[in-house]
């Protein structure tokens, strides 16, 4: 689990495919990430539930001063659960 002082929002969200918009949910918004450079630790911690194929910032989201907000896809979808 992510440190006490850690206070991320986590959000899970599927995107449509063809069986259907809710099937496939290996993707995870991570929000409230300190703006510290941690996007790696971020990684780590959450590769210890299964493989991510990505972990990267996403600039074009709106978050609050000083944080950050990260896009996370697992390989499985067991993995995001």
């Amino acid at each position: 689990p992510p440190p006490q002082h850690c206070r991320w929002l986590i959000q899970s969200f599927s995107l449509p495919t063809r069986r259907g918009p809710q099937t496939n949910r290996r993707y995870l918004i991570v929000r409230n990430v300190p703006s510290l450079g941690c996007g790696d630790e971020l990684g780590t911690l959450f590769s210890s539930y299964g493989p991510l194929e990505e972990c990267k910032p996403m600039d074009a989201e709106d978050c609050e001063e000083y944080t950050d907000v990260f896009f996370i896809k697992f390989s499985q979808l067991s993995n995001a659960r």
